[in-house]
């Protein structure tokens, strides 16, 4: 009986800790479709870096970077990678720090 209770209690914690990691990811992505839009810009692609890209060094575990295709107000295609939250508090503020392709 204690071993059933101790892996249901496990089950839960693994899934509660998924849940997390998902809605985090969601709400970074997200924030990247709101920065867009505030520029109007529209978003045409939008994949999440694991390595973070340009910003290897210099951000945190906390943050989220993606690389994107975006059409500008005037029809033009651009790619950037984009980095959401700061690096000690994650993505409690609105932080979006982008790098322009050359």
């Amino acid at each position: 009986m204690r071993a059933i209770i101790i892996t249901i209690f496990f089950l839960l914690f693994v899934l509660a800790v998924l849940t997390m990691l998902i809605s985090y990811h969601l709400r970074a992505r997200k924030h990247v479709f709101e920065w867009a839009k505030q520029k109007n810009y529209k978003v045409l692609k939008l994949r999440n870096l694991p390595f973070r890209g340009p910003f290897f060094f210099g951000s945190s575990q906390a943050q989220r970077v993606f690389r994107v295709e975006l059409m500008m107000e005037d029809s033009t295609v651009e790619k950037a990678h984009i980095k959401i939250g700061n690096f000690w508090n994650d993505m409690l503020k609105f932080q979006v720090e982008v790098r322009w392709d050359k």
